[in-house]
């Protein structure tokens, strides 16, 4: 296992070192180093790590999606997932293309499998809640973020909390959606996620507290002034308070 700070590594197996070869080397795939909050959309899996019965196809797979054949690719994984149901990258990988091809419900189908197998592997309850949170089902994000929060002791997914707020916000959960945001807010001390500024003002604004409100509003367009949707964000945050005035609500978290 390769170490430096801030990244995880892949692994080599050394444990069949014949120590009394003349010998001295091992030939070993490339140690592979990924940020510890990588991108969950990232397919990555070392060889140590795949079950023998999974890898052709696997690897077919891959190459597949190196020239963007992603029907190619997704017949391939699905071979490999049916030859060995336990692997659960395998079913992550099959999810990340799926939903590459607009296929919702087999994705979310992919990565609850790949969850069932192996409740530890952190980036298939990333992209089931972003998914959940694309289609409405506050129930799915609600639960899928319970599962991670869980899960994720190191907190390398804090954007999770968000998507837990935006859910329990939608489902009428007013307090727990504030202390879920705010959590979210507190574990980003840099602004990287700025969007929970202006969730959590329309969390205020549901409680009725207008003025914080607009405050963290405001935060939200200082933080991302080139949103996509800074101009309705804008429009909503003017009309609040207003009586008759038309309510824009943009959408809570766009993804």
């Amino acid at each position: 296992r390769a170490s430096h700070s801030g990244y995880t590594s892949s692994t080599a197996d050394a444990s069949n070192l014949n120590t009394a070869s003349h010998d001295t080397t091992l030939k070993i795939p490339p140690l592979v180093l990924i940020s510890a909050s990588a991108d969950p959309y990232a397919i990555i899996v070392s060889g140590d790590n795949m079950p023998s019965r999974a890898r052709g196809p696997f690897e077919k797979a891959m190459k597949a999606l190196d020239t963007a054949s992603f029907d190619v690719a997704v017949s391939q994984l699905q071979s490999s997932v049916a030859a060995s149901p336990k692997f659960a990258a395998g079913w992550h990988a099959l999810g990340v293309v799926e939903e590459r091809l607009h296929k919702q419900a087999e994705a979310r189908d992919a990565y609850s499998h790949a969850i069932e197998a192996d409740p530890k592997l952190l980036p298939p309850y990333v992209t089931l809640a972003r998914l959940c949170v694309k289609t409405k089902d506050w129930q799915c994000t609600a639960k899928t973020a319970d599962s991670l929060i869980k899960a994720d002791t190191k907190r390398t997914y804090p954007e999770i909390y968000l998507h837990r707020a935006v859910a329990q916000y939608e489902l009428k959960d007013l307090d727990g959606a504030e202390q879920s945001v705010q959590e979210a807010i507190r574990l980003d001390p840099k602004s990287k996620r700025p969007r929970a500024e202006y969730v959590l003002g329309r969390i205020l604004e549901a409680k009725g507290d207008t003025k914080a409100a607009r405050e963290h509003m405001s935060k939200y367009l200082e933080l991302e002034a080139t949103a996509p949707d800074a101009e309705l964000v804008q429009g909503h945050m003017l009309a609040l308070g207003k009586p008759g005035a038309a309510q824009v609500e943009p959408a809570l978290e766009p993804l």
